[in-house]
């Protein structure tokens, strides 16, 4: 195809006398002969500089060729018509292209300043919708006749007025009808086309009614979007300031206006505008919501009840109307119960009623999500304040942990968190960039950098490979830091090693096997009940609990998963032998199997064989799963763990202390293996500070216990930690002289009371009292007793981040929903330190709601549990279903 410039004869009448009478035309016909002083591939005639063309019309041309042809057109060239309808791709990939260039194309056109322009951009035959553009509307100075067809991308305000504008054709999306028209104080004629547009748009160009043609808006005298304007009168030229209602008295001649009536509105004009004024009226009055009478307004099938003096006293009618609008809010906006017991909801409307606050209006949606929602972001860092002074002397374990949004787009979140609590620091969109252990260790210095170096104890991360790799960059980088990996997602995997399927070529086959059988037939009974709604049925009418379906990534899921299983068997085995489970004779070989499994005592041993051996992890798993400081509790509670496990084991196979067990071999292999990959210097450390540890009475429990000074695995690595953090001077000499005279109970720590308050003290309290001789080794102390020993915290944000940013509201961006978490997570740390979170009408807050009812029975246990295991009151209900059941019994 060849490109070819060319001129066509037109009547002169057709353009200013000032024009030439000849228009330029681009087509993708063939080309005539060229003729002297024309040039190809977007030529323009020679001798048109600085000179006004009559018309460019490109037709069925690429927009890529248009625009190059526009851009050789020399500078200070101006146009009188320009036609533009290029031709579209068929490919999809090429008609996003042309979409995006036709967009800058139009921008590039307004340096022709035309007097008439025809844009028309036509349908790609590949389109798909929910792939359009914005196309703002440019600002042509000198148009008196726009026709713009953007297909069906949305068209958006110009940035100024079209001052000389009198005919506008607009085909598309149109955003906003209300901005768009007052961008053009001469307009005479409009014809718009809405494509995907919603109807409320379209009430919005009918309530301009009368004053669209016949007045000229001049400027805003009121501030915001609404309020007062100036504006004058095309027939009268008469000066009109105030809303539309003067402008509507001033054309229907309504002498009540405040304004004087039109002089030169004819009877026929007056007809017109009562007309528009009535299609207006009618069409703002059609989306307007439907007023829908509360149940406190009654029926209107009688007269109400005359209230008694009482009921008047206290104006208990307008009482219960409120009431009743509130639940209406929670019901049409699928609200959850819960939200009645957040306090900043309880306080709005108390602060409301006894505030003199006539005429309020509640924040509008956009205000809320931007104005408000950065005020109240900036009021949250200012009352976070005091708790970042205390981090000096408290320090601080910096946890991350990624996730994906809704969109699919990669997130790290930052978490400080001290014995206070957890504090989300930013969430980071790393789309577009590996997540590489260099990544990760880039966005760990920046955090670090942001707390202060000198005020972070440790990075806790989970086990993952470019996580371990990010941690020993930044034991590198700052010695003093300890990366330390999760101790809940390293006891769940040795956990998933030890129920892991194995072959029958594996040599634990034989001894580990019949784990991952028997959770395997437990999954399979309950997926058996579940897709079967009569059985299902049956099940509900024997038990008040319900099964739970954990998913696969909760800590310790089976564990739980057979521990409901344990809870529910008296109905399960009702169930099985009701006479109605064999009327229901579909998929009978798998009713069968279920019904066997259920009335098999040896499958019952085996389930509970489990749950005694796993109760030792189970409960270790628990008390590291939270926020609260265990970082030097972790070496004992290891081999505290390791030690139960064994007398389990050897109890229920009969076995001495000093005999073989394969079975229990292979999982204190797993278990040591797991402790060796997680055991830190910084847990030794934190070991060896804890008073408790050098008592008699806690060395007499277990026989073979040693004090941690004298344990030689725990003094190596102590002594590691000492050099790391205080290096080859004299303050390394100084703490381990104060450490000698702790461990040893020697100097100041040799008092009656400082021996005694060993056993009875908490150690952070202990070392507040009594730790003021040594106080380098006290300032130390009280850092690493405050510290946590798990990621728990960022990985439950995610619960939060998924509750903000859930697929109802996927199209958050990134920073809105950072904010919001922000907010949300930083306000329950505050909440959480006052005493009204424990008593009172809003305590537990941000626990519980509909899913879990945490004052109610057991009947109403949801069958979908996906809690942390972080939230002691929730532990204690879903410990105690049995008591619950009796109690709604």
């Amino acid at each position: 195809m060849e490109l070819l410039i060319q001129p066509t004869m037109i009547e002169s009448a057709s353009f200013p006398t000032t024009c030439s009478s000849r228009s330029w035309c681009a087509c993708a016909a063939p080309a005539p002969p060229r003729a002297p002083g024309w040039s190809r591939a977007g030529g323009v005639a020679c001798g048109l500089v600085s000179r006004t063309l009559p018309g460019l019309t490109f037709r069925d041309i690429p927009v890529s060729e248009i625009k190059s042809a526009l851009a050789s057109v020399p500078r200070g060239t101006a146009v009188s018509l320009l036609e533009i309808r290029p031709s579209r791709s068929m490919s999809l990939a090429e008609g996003k292209l042309d979409d995006a260039r036709a967009k800058s194309l139009l921008r590039s056109a307004t340096r022709f300043s035309p007097k008439e322009i025809v844009f028309v951009l036509r349908q790609c035959p590949m389109f798909k919708p929910g792939r359009d553009i914005t196309i703002a509307l440019p600002c042509f100075l000198r148009a008196t006749s726009i026709e713009l067809d953007t297909c069906s991308h949305r068209i958006t305000p110009p940035a100024g007025e079209l001052p000389v504008l009198e005919m506008l054709s607009i085909s598309g999306n149109i955003v906003n009808v209300g901005s768009l028209l007052n961008f053009f104080p001469r307009l005479r004629v409009l014809r718009i086309t809405f494509r995907g547009v919603k109807p409320a748009s379209l009430a919005t160009l009918h309530g301009y009614g009368p004053k669209l043609t016949y007045v000229n808006k001049i400027a805003k005298t009121g501030k915001g979007k609404g309020g007062n304007a100036k504006s004058i009168c095309r027939l009268c030229d008469r000066d009109i300031s105030g809303s539309y209602s003067r402008v509507k008295a001033h054309l229907l001649k309504m002498g009540d206006g405040g304004v004087k009536p039109c002089p030169k509105v004819t009877i026929d004009i007056l007809v017109q505008l009562k007309s528009e004024q009535d299609k207006a009226d009618a069409s703002s009055k059609s989306n307007t919501p439907l007023n829908i009478p509360l149940p406190s307004d009654g029926n209107g099938s009688g007269s109400k009840r005359k209230a008694s003096a009482i009921e008047a006293s206290f104006d208990l009618d307008t009482r219960n109307k409120l009431d009743a609008l509130i639940a209406r809010m929670f019901y049409t906006a699928g609200l959850p119960f819960n939200l009645a017991r957040n306090p900043w909801f309880r306080q709005a409307f108390i602060f409301a009623a006894s505030s003199k606050l006539g005429g309020y209006v509640p924040p509008s949606y956009n205000k809320i999500r931007t104005t408000l929602l950065v005020q109240e972001k900036t009021h949250v860092e200012r009352m976070l304040q005091p708790i970042k002074s205390t981090w000096s002397s408290k320090g601080v374990s910096i946890v991350s942990d990624g996730w994906s949004d809704p969109q699919r787009r990669p997130l790290l979140n930052f978490m400080a968190v001290t014995e206070d609590g957890p504090m989300f620091l930013r969430a980071i969109n790393a789309a577009g960039d590996t997540k590489s252990k260099e990544y990760i260790f880039e966005r760990l210095v920046e955090t670090i950098d942001f707390i202060g170096a000198e005020n972070v104890v440790q990075v806790v991360t989970d086990n993952a490979s470019n996580c371990r790799g990010a941690g020993l960059m930044v034991e590198q980088k700052y010695p003093h830091i300890f990366w330390t990996p999760c101790v809940v997602h390293t006891l769940n995997l040795a956990w998933r090693s030890i129920c892991a399927e194995r072959t029958e070529a594996d040599p634990e086959y034989e001894f580990c096997n019949w784990i991952s059988d028997v959770s395997s037939d437990a999954q399979q009974i309950r997926n058996f009940i579940m897709n079967h709604s009569m059985r299902l049925s049956m099940f509900n009418e024997f038990s008040k609990l319900k099964f739970l379906a954990i998913a696969e990534t909760r800590f310790a899921s089976q564990i739980v998963m057979l521990k409901r299983f344990r809870e529910i068997k008296d109905a399960l085995t009702s169930l099985v032998v009701c006479p109605r489970w064999s009327d229901y004779r579909d998929k009978e070989v798998k009713a069968q199997f279920v019904k066997d499994k259920i009335l098999s005592d040896l499958w019952w041993d085996k389930v509970n064989y489990i749950l005694d051996f796993s109760e030792p992890i189970y409960a270790m798993i628990r008390a590291a799963d939270t926020d609260k400081p265990c970082l030097h509790l972790m070496y004992e509670m290891w081999d505290s763990m390791i030690e139960k496990v064994k007398k389990i084991i050897y109890r229920h196979e009969g076995k001495e202390e000093h005999e073989h067990s394969p079975f229990y071999d292979v999982v204190n292999e797993i278990l040591q293996s797991r402790w060796l990959k997680n055991n830190t210097p910084l847990h030794c450390l934190a070991h060896s500070l804890n008073p408790k540890y050098y008592t008699e009475a806690w060395l007499v429990e277990v026989a073979g216990r040693e004090a941690p000074h004298v344990d030689q695995e725990i003094s190596t690595e102590r002594n590691k930690c000492f050099r790391r953090m205080f290096g080859d001077g004299p303050e390394l000499h100084k703490i381990k002289k104060q450490f000698g005279n702790f461990s040893l109970f020697a100097a100041e720590f040799s008092s009656f009371d400082s021996i005694e308050d060993r056993t009875y003290l908490e150690p952070k309290i202990w070392w507040g009292i009594h730790g003021n001789s040594a106080p380098e080794l006290q300032k130390l102390a009280l850092k690493l007793l405050g510290q946590p020993s798990s990621s728990s915290c960022a990985q439950r944000n995610w619960s939060t981040y998924g509750l903000i940013h859930s697929t109802a509201r996927n199209r958050l961006n990134p920073g809105r929903a950072e904010d919001l978490v922000y907010v949300h997570q930083n306000l329950r740390l505050i909440s959480r330190r006052s005493g009204e979170y424990s008593s009172g009408p809003t305590r537990f807050w941000d626990i519980g709601g509909d899913t879990h009812d945490m004052f109610g029975g057991g009947a109403d246990f949801l069958q979908e549990v996906v809690l942390s295991l972080d939230e002691p009151e929730l532990d204690a209900l879903i410990d105690d279903l049995q008591t619950l059941e009796n109690e709604a019994d």
